[in-house]
């Protein structure tokens, strides 16, 4: 869940595609987006929403190449700075995809046509009307 969603209880189309960003990257970065709730009382999977409400207002750290994640202070690179730097060399289609998906600002944030575009022509995919 974006923070919107976690701070409020109410979800959008722009969660939705926040939660297939989240899916991807730990698909792909073997990781959450939001790590553990500290709290003892929640080890065994029993959170809240407001459990992740502190995690989700810190910058997401994608994480890349060696080198470039020890350039930036090792962790990964904030999707801010994947967003405003699209010609990196350490940054694959994949990276950008799933930085637009997890864009905080949710006006910002790439729709579902904006995702199936993208993909379409990053990955060569033929779009098929109906099927």
């Amino acid at each position: 869940m974006d923070l919107p969603a976690l701070e409020n209880a109410v979800c959008s189309r722009a969660t939705d595609m926040f939660s297939l960003g989240a899916s991807l990257y730990e698909i792909l970065f073997r990781k959450r987006v939001y790590a553990k709730c500290p709290k003892a009382k929640c080890q065994r999977d029993n959170h809240t929403r407001q459990c992740f409400v502190p995690a989700a207002k810190q910058p997401i750290l994608l994480p890349v190449d060696e080198d470039f994640t020890a350039a930036e202070g090792g962790g990964g690179i904030p999707i801010t700075t994947v967003l405003k730097n699209p010609n990196h060399p350490s940054l694959s289609s994949l990276h950008h995809l799933i930085a637009a998906l997890l864009n905080q600002n949710t006006k910002e944030r790439i729709t579902a046509a904006q995702c199936c575009e993208f993909v379409t022509q990053a990955f060569h995919f033929t779009k098929r009307n109906g099927n």
